[in-house]
This record gives C-alpha cells, sequence and structure tokens, in this order.
C-alpha cells in the first residue's frame, strides 16, 4: 500500500525501523505459506516480506525491502489506501479488506487482495502493518468477463425484436425487452421487481397454470391465444407465447422466461382475407364468374369450384394441359383458346388473354363464357418466355342473350320503319283500287262484271291482310285482341295449314274441347302458325309428320324459372311439332333472330319464328324451342290464361255487311294523296255524304276558322307539314268541340296523341269497304252529338 501510514511532508527514509524478532517455527511458516506475507512499519516500507510475495509481484525478497508500497500500488489506487490506513492507525478499523492493483517489476499490473491489521510492540503499542497479499487477476477478469456477459444479456433481453421477460419463482419482473413495454402498454412504468399478477390481474387461468408448469420445469407453448384488454375498450389481442424455465449456478429452476408475439395484424389479415374470399366467392356466384392458375412450368392448375361449374366440369375435374382442356369443353372450344395463346405467350406481346367461348354444356344447353387472362414472363429480351397464367372466367351468358335481344330490336325497329312506310304506301294504293271496284261494281249490272269485281275485291282484302302481317312483324299495326277459343280455333285452320304443308307431310292437329280461353290477335295467332307449318314442312324435305295442338299448363315459381321470360301463372301451349331434322345448340340459340336462316337462297326470310316469338311477347307470353339433331323440332307458344274477360276490339267475321247511309251532312276529307282523297270523296257522296276536301291539316283550320259549316273531319293521320291528323284532332277538339272527328291511317302506328287529344277518337284501318266505312262515318255522328266529360 503505497503512502500507508504516510502523512504529508514525511520522507519515506527518516530512520532504520527496529526488525522484530520471530521464532524458528514461526519463520518457517511464514517462508513456506502459499500467501503473500509482509511487515511495514507504520510509514509503508517493507520491512520484511516472504518468497511468495516477491514471486507475487517478480521482485526478489531483497530488492523489496528497501521499496515501499507507494512504489508498488498504482498510483489511482493509493487514495483510498491511505484512508483506511489512517483509520486503522487511529483505531477508528481493527483491520479492513482491500482490492487493489500492484505493479510488478516487469511493468504489468496485477490485482492483489490484501488484508491488514496492527501488531502492537512490547508495550502493546501499534509498531507494525501485517498484511496478507493474494493474486486475484484472474478472478477479476473472470468477474469482469461475468459483468460483460451480463451487460449483453440484459442489452440482448431489452432490445429483443419479440415481447420478452425474466421472472423469478415469485413471478417478480428481473429484466423485460422494450417491445414487451410496447406490447402490453407498459410504457414508463418501473416493472423490475413488480408482480406480474399485480400488473395483469386479469390474465387468463390457462396462462398462470403455464406458468406454474415453467417453475415446475416444463417447457410450454402455444401457437395462437387471445388476450381481451378490460381497459382498452374491450379490443382483443391475438398472441403466440412459451414459457421456458431458467436455472441458477447450482441448476435449481430460479424462474421463468416468456416469449410472447404479437400475432393481431396476422389475425385481423387472415380473418380480411377470409372475408375477402368470402366476398369473393359470394360475388363469384352472384355474377357467375371463377378464377384459374396454371403454372406452366410444372403443369400444375388450380380452378376455383365457380370455374369448374361454367365449365360444365365437376368438382373433381382438374385440366391442366390443352389436351385435358379438349376432353372436357370440345375441340371447337379449345381451338379457340389455340389461337388466342399464341398471341398471349409471345414474348414481345402484351401477355393479355381474352376470348370468347360458346359451349355445349352435357346436358345440352348453350352456353357463352369470357376468359380473361394475364400471362406472367420470366426473364427478359431473347431470353423471355411465359412461366404462368392466370384469369378469370366469367358467365356472359345473359349479357350475350341481352345483347341478341337489342340487335334484334334494333332490326325490328329498322324493319318497323322500311315496313311501315311501305304499308302505308300500299294502303293507300288498295283503298283507291279497292274504292274504285266498289264504285265500279255499283255501276254494272252484268253478272260477269260483277264476278270479276268481287274476285278483284277479295284479292285487294287478302292484299290487306298480307300488309297487317307485315306490320305485325314490325309492331306498329294496330292489334286488336280479343277472346279465343283456342281448340275450336284450331280447328277451323285446318284448310289454311293443310294447303301451306307439301302432299309428303302428314299434318294432324289434336282436338281439345277443355282447353282454357286465350285473349289474343286472332290474325297474329294465324300468321305464326302458318309460319310454323312452313318451317316444319322446309325440315322435313322427304316428307314426315306434323303435329299441332294444344293443352293447359300451370307454372309455378320453379317451373317457371326454367323459361325465359316467363312468370307463374295459368297458360295455354299451343305447339307445332315436326319429325325433321332439328337444329343443332348453336343454330337454335340463333333461330329467333331477324333474317337468320339455314334455308336456301331463295326459300327463307329468316322472320318467322321471330314473328311468331314477337307476336308471344305481345300478348304477355312466351316461346319455347325444343329440337336436336336428326330429331325433330317442337315450337311451343305459351299464351295466358284469360279468365272471363269482357270480348274487345276484334270484330267477327260475321260482321254484317250492311251499308249505313248519310243524310247529307257535311263530311271535311283531309288528305295529302290526291287519288286517296278523290277516292274518298266519291265514296261518301255515295253514301249520302256532303263533301269538302283540303290536303293538309293547315287547310282544314283555316276551312272551319271561316265558319263554313262541317259536321265531321274524316283525316288521314300521316301528312306531311308541321300538324298531323292527331294534332288536328286536338285542335278541333279545342276550337270547334261541337264537330264530330274521324282518323284513317294506312299503318295504324298507335302513338299518343299531343296534350289535349280526345281519347275516344275512332281510329280506321286502310283499306276498308265502303260499308265499313258506312258505319265509321255514322259513329262518329253519333259521338259528335253525345256530351263530353
Amino acid at each position: 500500500m503505497a503512502h500507508e501510514g504516510f502523512t504529508e511532508g514525511v520522507a519515506p527514509h527518516t530512520r532504520e525501523p527496529e526488525r522484530p524478532i520471530l521464532g524458528v517455527w514461526f519463520e518457517r511458516v511464514f517462508e513456506n505459506v502459499a500467501l503473500g506475507v509482509v511487515v511495514t512499519d507504520l510509514q509503508g516500507r517493507v520491512q520484511i516480506c516472504n518468497s511468495a510475495f516477491g514471486r507475487l509481484l517478480g521482485y526478489p525478497v531483497s530488492q523489496l525491502q528497501s521499496m515501499t508500497f507507494h512504489d508498488l500500488v498504482e498510483p489511482e489506487d493509493l487514495p483510498e489506501n491511505q484512508a483506511l490506513f489512517e483509520a486503522l492507525v487511529e483505531g477508528r478499523v481493527s483491520s479492513f479488506e482491500l482490492e487493489n492493483r500492484y505493479r510488478k517489476a516487469d511493468g504489468s499490473a496485477i490485482w492483489v487482495h490484501k488484508c491488514v491489521s496492527l501488531l502492537p510492540d512490547e508495550d502493546g503499542q501499534p509498531a507494525h502493518a501485517l498484511i496478507l497479499a493474494s493474486d486475484i487477476t484472474e478472478q477479476k477478469q473472470f468477474l469482469s468477463q461475468l459483468e460483460g456477459l451480463r451487460d449483453r444479456l440484459e442489452r440482448l433481453i431489452e432490445e429483443a425484436p419479440i415481447a420478452m421477460a425474466m421472472f423469478d419463482r415469485d413471478m417478480r419482473y428481473i429484466r423485460c425487452s422494450r417491445r414487451w413495454l410496447s406490447d402490453f402498454d407498459m410504457g414508463g412504468k418501473a416493472v423490475e421487481g413488480q408482480c406480474h399478477y399485480d400488473m395483469f390481474p386479469d390474465l387468463p387461468d390457462s396462462w398462470i397454470k403455464a406458468h406454474k408448469r415453467g417453475l415446475a420445469g416444463e417447457v410450454v407453448k402455444c401457437r395462437e391465444d387471445w388476450f381481451l384488454h378490460p381497459d382498452a375498450g374491450g379490443s382483443v389481442q391475438w398472441l403466440r407465447w412459451e414459457v421456458h424455465p431458467w436455472r441458477d449456478v447450482g441448476g435449481d429452476i430460479a424462474g421463468i422466461i416468456l416469449f410472447a408475439e404479437d400475432v393481431s395484424d396476422r389475425k385481423r389479415a387472415e380473418q380480411s382475407l377470409r372475408e375477402s374470399e368470402a366476398r369473393l366467392r359470394l360475388a363469384a356466384e352472384a355474377a357467375h364468374f371463377g378464377t384459374f392458375d396454371i403454372d406452366l412450368a410444372t403443369g400444375h392448375a388450380h380452378w376455383s369450384p365457380e370455374a369448374l361449374g361454367l365449365l360444365g366440369l365437376p368438382p373433381e375435374a382438374s385440366p391442366q394441359t390443352i389436351d385435358e382442356m379438349e376432353r372436357h369443353i370440345g375441340p371447337r372450344a379449345v381451338l379457340q383458346i389455340r389461337s388466342q395463346m399464341q398471341s398471349a405467350f409471345d414474348p414481345m406481346g402484351t401477355g393479355t388473354l381474352k376470348q370468347d367461348l360458346g359451349l355445349t354444356l352435357p346436358n345440352g344447353a348453350r352456353r357463352w363464357l369470357q376468359v380473361h387472362g394475364r400471362v406472367i414472363f420470366s426473364r427478359s429480351g431473347c431470353s423471355r418466355h411465359a412461366t404462368r397464367v392466370r384469369g378469370m372466367i366469367l358467365d356472359i351468358t345473359e349479357n350475350r342473350q341481352m345483347q341478341r335481344r337489342l340487335e334484334n330490336s334494333k332490326r325490328l325497329e329498322a324493319i318497323g320503319r322500311l315496313s311501315s312506310g311501305i304499308a302505308h304506301d300500299f294502303n293507300n294504293l288498295l283503298t283507291i283500287i279497292l274504292s274504285n271496284l266498289e264504285l265500279a261494281q255499283r255501276r254494272s249490272a252484268d253478272p260477269e262484271t260483277q264476278s270479276l269485281l268481287n274476285t278483284a275485291i277479295e284479292a285487294s282484302e287478302m292484299g290487306a291482310t298480307f300488309n297487317s302481317r307485315l306490320l305485325s312483324l314490325a309492331r306498329t299495326r294496330r292489334v286488336q285482341p280479343g277472346r279465343l277459343k283456342v281448340g275450336r280455333h284450331l280447328a277451323s285452320l285446318w284448310p289454311v295449314l293443310s294447303r301451306a304443308a307439301a302432299d309428303a307431310i302428314d299434318l294432324s292437329i289434336l282436338h281439345n274441347r277443355q282447353i282454357w280461353t286465350v285473349r289474343a290477335d286472332k290474325a297474329e295467332l294465324d300468321s305464326a302458325l302458318l309460319n310454323l307449318v312452313v318451317n316444319a314442312r322446309d325440315a322435313m324435305p322427304h316428307g314426315g309428320q306434323i303435329t299441332i295442338g294444344a293443352e293447359n299448363v300451370t307454372l309455378d315459381a320453379d317451373a317457371a324459372e326454367g323459361f325465359h321470360d316467363a312468370f307463374p301463372g295459368d297458360y295455354v301451349r299451343i305447339f307445332v311439332q315436326d319429325t325433321g331434322v332439328g337444329m343443332p345448340p348453336e343454330v337454335a340459340e340463333q333461330a329467333q333472330e331477324p333474317f337468320f336462316t339455314t334455308k336456301s337462297f331463295g326459300r327463307g326470310t329468316g322472320l318467322g319464328l321471330t314473328s311468331a316469338a314477337a307476336f308471344a311477347a305481345r300478348e304477355n307470353g312466351f316461346m319455347q324451342i325444343e329440337t336436336a339433331e336428326q330429331q325433330g323440332t317442337n315450337v311451343s307458344i305459351y299464351l295466358p290464361r284469360d279468365i272471363d274477360g269482357p270480348d274487345s276490339g276484334q270484330t267477327d267475321a260475321s260482321e254484317t255487311s250492311d251499308i249505313i247511309y248519310g243524310d247529307g251532312e257535311v263530311i271535311l276529307v283531309v288528305e295529302d294523296d290526291d287519288l286517296v282523297r278523290e277516292a274518298v270523296c266519291k265514296r261518301l257522296e255515295v253514301l249520302g255524304y256532303a263533301v269538302c276536301e283540303a290536303p293538309n291539316a293547315i287547310a282544314a283550320c283555316e276551312q272551319l276558322e271561316k265558319g263554313h259549316h262541317i259536321d265531321l273531319v274524316f283525316s288521314d293521320i300521316a301528312m306531311p307539314g308541321q300538324m298531323s291528323g292527331r294534332d288536328l284532332a286536338a285542335w278541333v277538339h279545342e276550337k270547334h268541340a261541337d264537330v264530330g272527328m274521324l282518323l284513317t291511317t294506312g299503318n295504324a302506328i298507335d302513338q299518343p296523341g299531343p296534350e289535349g287529344a280526345p281519347d275516344d277518337v275512332i281510329i280506321l284501318a286502310k283499306p276498308y269497304s265502303i260499308a265499313r266505312l258506312g258505319r265509321q262515318i255514322n259513329d262518329a255522328l253519333k259521338r259528335r252529338l253525345q256530351p263530353r266529360v
């Protein structure tokens, strides 16, 4: 100990102290003991030391006896030595122990543990200091290493990327990671020494049992568990945790270490994924789409159940190659896919796959699918090649049908415009022809001439029937529905339908008197049946059987789902069945499209089935086609049952032909066609009316405004200029309410009139007989005299 017993200003070598006298036995112990033994005076100068102390510092004993501890102790440790030695000399302590660093003879430093006490002289007064010294350098190094290891362990726990905490046997915190403090909202709290159960009093019993199992030496793990935070709004925290026991130096269990990983985000992500998958599946079911994923390198393919269902495949099917696909969906669809894949798999292309497929399912139904895909390429440049293709399959059958119906509607609209114009002009011509024939008939008494004129009048009336069917197809003819007893009506059609069928065709009509009554336009029903018979005849070039019949059918909600545009209720099914060549599914799908026909040029217009379907739809019914190749065709028209409704519209064939004459009433004829106007005026004069005329509505208004006496205005609906016949009717109703009104048209388009037009104005369809003209004029004059509401 340097400066032991020294005071400031005292020289270390002032006098030679008296050496103590030792016995022989004690000297032997002194020399042979393993500890370094040193005796100094009260000023710290070495008086005697043993060989062990010399070896400890690497000095000869003789050299040490001339040194003081001031020469041996590291300067940083001298103040502590001096303070303790002064307390020893002054009697404040009886002895002391200290660890110091000493300098060896080679200049290196060692750690020395020493015990210091006083030796009295013969008078019992302190005279010497006895020091026992031992080398503890290795121990200090070991402790230093242990301290460093402890620091690193503490930092490891503190900086651990997962929540981690170390507990003693009483579950008191020893150390914990920052992640633990963060995950369990313990930031800012002093946790060391705190009991875990005091900080979390609501821990599940299962966790506490796991802690006890860990303290018993067991490792406990849990992949997923949840904890409800009572102080955080009842939020749920999902954890993955482990319990590991830790042992002390003696091998006894001193506590446990808890590892916990907050997997709440993963659980929420998994839950969100499950919900997304569920929503996707519901969307797939609702929107009729499926997904696929094909690894081109391995050939492995994944098809969603929806995709397999759309392809008409069983759930266990999983086609992985184009050849396997061909066995399921047919060569035609595969050919379309191959042509699209060549461009999609092109290394220099965009990798986009889009293809529409028409499939025939095992049950014979046709389905249209749209394939959207994206090809995934590896590498780039010249070495770029396709490795994967992913995409989805959409059911576009309804869209396809809607598109075709829209196209049909547009075509029919175009047909309607064309046929309307043709019918208008043709009916005007028929009106002129019929008027002149009837006038000529009245002026000739020759029977042969009368016969010729009657034939010409019948031909004109047949022309009017043709025009009616043309307008019915275009949906511009004025429909006149009436109650029909279908069974009786079918029997009456035998002569017409038998003539339409060829001699090689065996046509039969099944009679059933119990068929319900329907409400329909008789002319349109006749036209539809005639078209169906002609189609059936053409499907049997070498002869066959055509069967026509009707039956009562009741459709419930489930049955109505199986038909397009059908509603639950009672129907009369009128069918035309043949034994012809039938139609494949792709032809049957297009059979109702306007102008679609499989007949040779000049043998069909492609409008037969279209007009029949249009008639059924107008009567709130529908049409169904059942057919297969070489198995014939059965076309059914479903018309709603009429429950004892009143008759309306349709005039019976037995309508009287008696002519009703006028009594000099003044009729203003408004017609832009000069020939038609002239023919109408002559007819009215024959019927006994006074006639004046106007080429258009404006001229008619001028005559009425001038105050000319007019009992009735007889006007065409379609006229050039700003005012139509309906506009004229509205004007007459407002300005001259005492004047009657009768309208006529060549196309009978039932369009609403302008605001203020009367709804009860009679419309006379062209062409018309003189008898019918007389009746309608008479009815219009009677209505003129009735009070208007």
